[in-house]
C-alpha cells in the first residue's frame, strides 16, 4: 500500500513503531497527519453547484451517518445524497465487479478490508473515525478463566478454553455448560477478518507485515486452524453478534466486537463486562476514498468527506456513537472512558494476498 494514503498509512506506521502510545502521543500523531491531509480534505464544492452522490458505507457507521445526514442536506441542499450500507467484504466485492452500486464514495470499516479492492493501494484514503477491535467477556467468567490459565485471558490464548465444557476449566462451574467464543464470518464482516489477522500477528509477536515464509510455517498453520475450529464465526454482522451477546448471556462467554459497541453492553451489565484489547491490533480506521470518475461528483464527494471530518460532526461521532475521532481537535468522548488508548497497532501487508491466505489457512484449505 502506498504512503499517499495520507492519514491511514502514516498513522499505522507511526503507531507500530511505538506499540504503546499515550493519549498525548495518539493526539500528536493525529495532529501531524491531519495537517498533511488538509489540502485534500478541504476541497469544497460551491454550495450553488448541483450534484448527486452515492455514499457507500460499512454498516457499522450507519447510526452516525443517519444522524448527521440531515445537517449535511440542509447545509448543501444542491447535493442530493443516497446512502448504501453493506458489510465491508461485500462492498469491496461489488466495487471490484464494476462498482455495481454506482458508489461515489466508499468507506469500509478498515484498510484491511480496503485491501480487498483491487485498486485500493492506488487511491488516496482518509480515516473518518476509529473503532479498535476488542475482546468482550463477562467479567465473572473471565476471572474464573484467568485463574485457570498461566497468563491473562486474551486473544493469544483464547483457544485454550474455547469450546470446552466449563467443568474442564473448573469442575465446580459445571452448571455454566459450554464455554463459547465468537467472532463474525471473516468473508462477510470486517470484525471477523480483523480478529483473524490480529491472531496471526500475535503468533509471530510482530508489528511488521507478515510474509509468505511465515505463512508456510506448519506450526502457525496448526495454530490458526485450532483457533478456527474452537470458535464460532457464523454471524455475518458485528452488530447482530453484539446484540446476541447482550440479550442472551448464556450463548457466548466471549465475543470480538468494536470498541464503539461496548458502551451499550456496559449500560446493561455495568461492572460485569471485561474489555480486553488484542496484543497486536489491526486498526479499524474506516478509510474513505472516492471512486467517482466525474469531476463534479468528485468535488461533491470531497465536500461530504470534509463535512464528516469537521469538528461538529466528529464530536457527534465520539459523544453519541463512541467512535474515536479522526480530527485531532476533538477530544475522545466520555462514552469511551473505559477505553485503553495504548494499543499496539500492526503494519498491514501491501496486498490482500497475505490476509486471504491466512483465512484459507485458518479454514484448513491451505
Amino acid at each position: 500500500m502506498k504512503t499517499k494514503s495520507i492519514l491511514t498509512i502514516s498513522l499505522i506506521l507511526a503507531m507500530s513503531n511505538s506499540a504503546n502510545a499515550s493519549v498525548e502521543e495518539w493526539k500528536s500523531m493525529l495532529n501531524k497527519n491531519f495537517t498533511n491531509a488538509k489540502e485534500w480534505i478541504h476541497s469544497k464544492l460551491d454550495k450553488k453547484e448541483k450534484s448527486a452522490i452515492v455514499i457507500c458505507m460499512a454498516s457499522e457507521k450507519k447510526e452516525w451517518i443517519e444522524a448527521i445526514l440531515p445537517k449535511f442536506n440542509k447545509e448543501y441542499p444542491n447535493i442530493s445524497t443516497e446512502v448504501i450500507y453493506k458489510g465491508s467484504g461485500e462492498m469491496m466485492k461489488r466495487l471490484n465487479d464494476g462498482n455495481l452500486d454506482k458508489c461515489s464514495i466508499e468507506s469500509p470499516a478498515s484498510s484491511l478490508s480496503g485491501l480487498l479492492y483491487d485498486k485500493f493501494d492506488k487511491v488516496d484514503s482518509t480515516p473518518l473515525v476509529y473503532s479498535p477491535l476488542v475482546m468482550v467477556t463477562f467479567a465473572d467468567k473471565a476471572k474464573i478463566i484467568d485463574e485457570n490459565l498461566t497468563k491473562p485471558y486474551n486473544l493469544s490464548n483464547v483457544e485454550q478454553v474455547a469450546n470446552k465444557k466449563w467443568e474442564e476449566i473448573s469442575p465446580k462451574y459445571k452448571k455454566f455448560g459450554k464455554m463459547r467464543v465468537a467472532f463474525t464470518d471473516p468473508e462477510k464482516s470486517n470484525s471477523g477478518f480483523v480478529t483473524l489477522l490480529s491472531k496471526a500477528y500475535t503468533y509471530f509477536d510482530s508489528y511488521d507485515p507478515l510474509t509468505e515464509k511465515q505463512l508456510n510455517n506448519p506450526e502457525f498453520q496448526k495454530y490458526m486452524n485450532n483457533f478456527w475450529k474452537a470458535t464460532n464465526h457464523n454471524e455475518k454482522s458485528t452488530g447482530k453478534l453484539t446484540r446476541t451477546f447482550k440479550t442472551n448471556r448464556l450463548k457466548y462467554t466471549t465475543i470480538f466486537t468494536y470498541e464503539n459497541m461496548v458502551p451499550d453492553l456496559l449500560e446493561k451489565y455495568s461492572n460485569n463486562i471485561k474489555v480486553t484489547y488484542p496484543e497486536k491490533s489491526v486498526l479499524n480506521d474506516h478509510p474513505a476514498f472516492i471512486v467517482a470518475k466525474d469531476k463534479k461528483i468528485q468535488n461533491a464527494s470531497k465536500t461530504f468527506i470534509n463535512f464528516l471530518l469537521s469538528k461538529e460532526i466528529q464530536q457527534i461521532a465520539t459523544d453519541k456513537f463512541a467512535f474515536r475521532p479522526s480530527n485531532p481537535s476533538v477530544a475522545i468522548g466520555k462514552a469511551l472512558s473505559f477505553a485503553t488508548i495504548d494499543i499496539g497497532i500492526v503494519d498491514l501487508p501491501t496486498t490482500a494476498d497475505v490476509p486471504l491466505t491466512i483465512l484459507d489457512i485458518a479454514k484448513g484449505k491451505w
